[in-house]
C-alpha cells in the first residue's frame, strides 16, 4: 500500500528579524535595532531615546518586538519552532533536530542563521553544493534521483569574508522500499500453542505511531475476537499482539493482517500471516512400545514402555528435553525375561517402575515382580526389589503407586496372577522386605487380570480394586468390581461398592472393557466401561469417604454423551488431581477426553482426528492409549499409531 511521502519540515531561523518562510528575505549582517528603534511612523535619524523606546514604545512591554511580540516567547521563531536563535556568525539547521531525517522522495529543508553570516551553501557528502542560499531561506530538496542509502548534509559560510563550517550536521537516509515481515512467531501456516506470544518482525525499524489496532488487525475464527493491544519494540523491529486467551474455544484459527504501517521514510507495508490453534498439540517419536507412561520430572517429560522382542522384551526411557534438541530421544533402557505388565509413579524425583514378568529360577519359569527406578540426574535405570510370585502361567496384571510422607517415600504394589490376588507395602524401594498381604477370604477365583489399582495411604495402609468374574472365568459376561483396603487391626477389609456390581445383563454378549480408578482428595473415582448386548456403556463413579457404597458422578452415561460416537467399544482411562479430574474414552479409531464437572462431561476437541484409521490397515490402529495429567495440570494423551508414539497435550 503506498503511503505519502513523510516530509521532515526544517524550519530556516535567520537572524531574529527573519520569520520562517513567507516574505522574510535573505540573512542579514544589519543590526536589528536599527530599524525597529527608530519611531515607527518617523524618521529613521530620529533621536534613539525618544518616546518609541519608553514603556509604551514598539520595543517595549507591549511592543512588538517583546514578550508578546512576534519574535519572542509565543512568536514564530521562537519556542514553537523548537529552535533558539543562532548566536553571531553561526548557522544552523531548523525544524527537527533528530541527527538522521529519513525521506521517500522531497525533503524540505530549513535553516537559521545569526548576524554576520553571508553566502550559505547547503553541501551534500561534504563536496556537491545542494543550493546556494540567497534571498531564500527554505529549500525543497529532490531526493528521487538519488539511490537509496545514507547522506550526510552540512552548511557552509562566510563570515567577514572566511569560509566556515557549520557544527551541526545531519544524516539524511533516502528509502523508498517498503518494509516487510522478515518473521513472524507463532511460526506462520502452522500450529500453534494457545499460550504462543503474537509478534511480527519488520525487515527494517517501523513508526511507532503508525501502530495500532486499525493497523496490525488480529481477526480469529473464535466467535468474537477479543480486545487486543499492540506494542513496539524499543528497536522499531517487532510489533507485539496481544489479548486475553482465557475462555477462547480451542481450536481456531488466527488471521493477522497488516495494512498502513509505515517505515521512518514513510514507505507503506501490507502483509500478514495466519497461525492455527488447535485444540491439541502434538509431538512423537518412532518407537513401537506398548504399556505406556508419562512423566514430568523438572523441565524433562519422559515416557516408560515396553518393547517387545522374541526371547526379551526390552524397557526403555524416553526424554523430551533440550538435551535432544527439544525432541523425544532414549536416554536409558534394560532388558527383560517376558514382560506382562508394567505400571510407574514418581517419587523423590525418580520414576519407579513396577515390572511383572516371566523369570528364569534355576531352569524353572516363574513369575517375578520387580521394582526398577531412573533416576533423571544419571539416566541410571536399576532394580531396587524383587519378589517371586509363584508359577508361571496365564497372564497377569500388576499396580504401582508411590507415596512422599515427611519421613520416608512409601510404595504399594498389588499383582493379580493366576487369578489371584496380592498386594506388598514397602519402604522406598526395599521390595525385598516386603511380605504379601492376605486378602479377605471370598471367591476370587475368578479375578480379572486386565486392570488393576493399588493406593499407597498416608496411614502406611494400603488400598486394593480389582474385578472378578460373577460366573465362570470363560466366557467371563458378567463383571463385579471389588475394593478392599487393609485397616489397622483388622486385616484387610472388603468394602461393598453397591449398585456398580453387577453393571451388566446376564447375556453371553455382555463384555466389560476395562476400568481405572483414581484418587483426588482422598475419594476415588472409578470410571468403568462395558460392551452390553446393544451398545458401549460407561459411567464414572465416586466411592463414599466411608467405602460403603457409591455415587455417581455424571447423570447420563459417558459413552452416550460423546459427540460423534461411530464406535461401539471403547476402552477407559482416567487422570485427576486435586481439583481436576480427566476421562479418556479411546476405541481404535477414536481418541476423545472429557473433562469431569459436578454432573457431566466437557468433551475437548477430538484428540486424534488427523490420524490414517482405515479399517484395512490395522497395523495403523490406536494402540496403548493412555492419559494424564502435566504440571499444569492439563491433560496429556499418549497413545501409539503404526511404529510411532505420539504425545499430545490439551493446549
Amino acid at each position: 500500500m503506498t503511503q505519502p511521502n513523510k516530509t521532515w519540515i526544517l524550519c530556516l531561523l535567520a537572524a531574529a528579524s527573519i520569520g520562517c518562510g513567507g516574505d522574510a528575505g535573505k540573512p542579514s549582517v544589519t543590526s536589528n535595532n536599527a530599524t525597529n528603534n527608530a519611531e515607527p511612523n518617523g524618521d529613521p535619524n530620529a533621536d534613539p531615546n525618544a518616546d518609541p523606546n519608553n514603556t509604551t514604545g514598539p520595543n517595549n512591554t507591549t511592543g512588538a518586538n517583546n514578550t508578546t511580540g512576534t519574535n519572542n516567547t509565543t512568536g514564530t521563531n521562537n519556542t514553537n519552532n523548537n529552535v533558539d536563535p543562532p548566536p553571531t556568525g553561526t548557522v544552523v539547521f531548523g525544524g527537527s533536530d533528530d541527527p538522521i531525517w529519513y525521506t521517500n522522495g522531497q525533503l524540505v529543508i530549513q535553516i537559521a542563521a545569526g548576524e554576520g553570516v553571508e553566502e550559505i551553501e547547503l553541501v551534500l557528502d561534504d563536496d556537491e553544493v545542494i543550493v546556494a542560499f540567497g534571498a531564500q531561506t527554505e529549500y525543497s530538496w529532490d531526493t528521487s534521483l538519488l539511490d537509496e542509502g545514507s547522506y550526510s548534509l552540512k552548511l557552509r559560510y562566510t563570515v567577514g569574508g572566511e569560509e566556515r563550517w557549520s557544527a551541526d550536521e545531519r544524516t539524511v537516509i533516502v528509502d523508498r522500499t517498503a518494509p516487510v515481515l522478515e518473521s513472524a512467531t507463532p511460526t506462520p501456516n502452522a500450529d500453534a500453542s494457545s499460550t504462543a506470544p503474537v509478534s511480527i518482525t519488520f525487515s527494517e525499524p517501523i513508526d511507532p505511531a503508525s501502530v495500532s489496532p486499525a493497523t496490525v488487525i488480529l481477526e480469529l475464527t473464535a466467535p468474537q475476537t477479543p480486545t487486543y493491544t499492540t506494542t513496539v519494540s524499543a528497536d522499531g523491529l517487532t510489533v507485539s499482539v496481544d489479548f486475553d486467551r482465557a475462555g477462547i474455544p480451542l481450536p481456531y484459527s488466527a488471521l493477522v493482517t497488516v495494512v498502513g504501517v509505515t517505515d521512518l521514510a514513510g514507505n507503506g507495508a501490507d502483509d500478514g500471516f495466519s497461525y492455527q490453534v488447535p485444540a491439541w498439540v502434538n509431538s512423537s517419536f518412532t518407537a513401537s512400545m506398548s504399556d505406556l507412561h508419562y512423566f514430568v520430572i523438572g523441565n524433562s517429560s519422559y515416557i516408560v514402555g515396553v518393547v517387545a522382542g522374541n526371547s526379551f522384551d526390552t524397557i526403555r526411557v524416553y526424554e523430551l528435553s533440550n538435551r535432544q534438541g527439544a525432541s523425544w530421544g532414549e536416554v536409558a533402557s534394560v532388558t527383560s525375561a517376558n514382560i506382562y505388565d508394567i505400571d510407574a509413579d514418581v517419587a523423590d524425583g525418580k520414576i519407579h517402575i513396577a515390572v511383572l514378568e516371566r523369570w528364569n529360577a534355576s531352569g524353572i519359569l516363574v513369575k517375578s515382580a520387580q521394582l526398577l527406578e531412573f533416576d533423571p540426574a544419571d539416566d541410571s535405570l536399576v532394580e531396587s526389589g524383587r519378589r517371586g510370585i509363584g508359577m508361571d502361567s496365564d497372564n497377569g496384571a500388576i499396580a504401582l503407586d508411590m507415596l512422599e510422607t515427611a519421613n520416608a517415600t512409601r510404595g504399594a504394589m498389588a499383582v493379580v496372577t493366576n487369578r489371584s490376588l496380592a498386594a506388598y507395602g514397602f519402604v522406598a524401594g526395599a521390595l525385598t522386605d516386603s511380605t504379601p498381604s492376605t486378602f479377605p477370604s471370598g471367591d476370587y477365583t475368578f479375578v480379572r487380570d486386565e486392570d488393576l489399582v493399588v493406593n499407597a495411604r498416608r496411614d502406611g495402609f494400603v488400598d486394593v480394586v480389582f474385578a472378578r468374574c460373577t460366573g465362570a472365568a470363560d466366557p467371563c459376561f458378567r463383571t463385579e468390581f471389588k475394593h478392599v483396603g487393609s485397616r489397622s487391626g483388622l486385616g484387610w477389609q472388603d468394602y461393598d461398592l453397591g449398585l456398580i456390581t453387577p453393571i451388566a445383563s446376564s447375556g453371553t454378549c455382555d463384555e466389560y472393557s476395562n476400568f481405572e480408578a483414581q484418587y483426588t482428595n482422598s475419594i476415588m473415582t472409578l470410571f468403568a466401561p462395558y460392551q452390553s448386548c446393544t451398545a458401549s456403556q460407561s459411567d464414572l463413579f465416586a466411592v463414599n469417604s466411608d467405602r460403603t457404597g457409591t455415587t455417581d458422578v455424571t447423570s447420563a452415561d459417558v459413552v452416550a454423551s460423546m459427540p460423534g460416537v461411530t464406535s461401539s467399544k471403547y476402552t477407559a482411562h482416567i487422570a485427576g488431581a486435586d481439583q481436576t479430574l480427566h476421562v479418556l474414552l479411546a476405541s481404535s479409531e477414536r481418541l476423545m477426553v472429557g473433562h469431569v464437572g459436578a454432573t457431566d462431561v466437557a468433551w475437548l476437541g477430538e484428540v486424534a482426528a488427523d490420524l490414517d484409521t482405515d479399517a484395512v490397515l490395522l497395523a495403523r490402529r490406536i494402540r496403548s492409549p493412555r492419559i494424564h495429567l502435566n504440571a499444569s495440570d492439563k491433560p496429556v494423551v499418549i497413545f501409539r499409531h503404526g511404529s510411532n508414539i505420539h504425545v499430545r497435550r490439551a493446549n
